[in-house]
């Protein structure tokens, strides 16, 4: 049994060994179409992330990954992106390393600790981390949801006409005789104050 999982494990090695040189002239085409200079078609990168998202040929628990599933998945993914000329990120290899990693200590036989310790499951940090990003997927859905500017509502424009001139109460004869009348009677009730000098005389 050990024979084969170690003849597997071989097989798998040697297909990403020979699927490097075509992941990373994928990798430079996916580049180049990246920093292209005409525009970018959304419509058709929506529907090529639509069919990405709905090409799922496994559903398992994420608490009990089946391994060889899995890596079957990860390298049949592999392929379509580099059927499709996308750039690939140096994730892709990190995890197919972690799949290898975690597929190798499943062979291995379980030191344990102690008599009462638990096993060390080499899922578990797989585990971990996909429950980190379906966390983060769930709290980006929760952000898309909420109203956004320019998607969901628009912002009022008001146009404001310029100022006018002003508009001077109309004033009669008898208004500013009356008025300088006032002024004059409040200019004597205005009291200054002076000060005037006195000689002193010396004895």
């Amino acid at each position: 049994m050990s024979r084969h999982y170690q003849s597997e494990i071989t097989q798998f090695i040697h297909q990403l060994k020979q699927q490097q040189p075509a992941l990373e002239e994928a990798q430079r085409r996916g580049r180049m179409l990246l920093w292209d200079k005409s525009p970018l078609n959304l419509d058709e990168r929506a529907r090529q992330q639509t069919s990405r998202i709905q090409q799922k040929p496994y559903n398992f628990n994420v608490l009990d990954i089946p391994m060889t599933a899995v890596t079957r998945q990860y390298l049949e993914y592999v392929e379509q992106i580099r059927n499709h000329n996308l750039e690939l990120a140096a994730e892709y290899l990190l995890m197919a390393a972690m799949l290898i990693e975690i597929k190798a200590r499943m062979l291995l036989p379980v030191k344990k600790a102690a008599p009462d310790a638990e096993a060390e499951d080499p899922r578990a940090e797989l585990v971990r981390r996909l429950l980190e990003y379906e966390q983060m997927k769930l709290t980006a859905l929760k952000l898309d949801q909420l109203p956004q500017l320019g998607r969901d509502f628009l912002r009022a424009n008001i146009y404001i006409a310029p100022c006018l001139a002003p508009r001077w109460p109309e004033v009669s004869m008898e208004d500013l005789r009356t008025a300088w009348a006032e002024l004059m009677k409040r200019a004597k009730l205005v009291e200054h104050h002076r000060i005037t000098r006195a000689e002193l005389s010396h004895p």
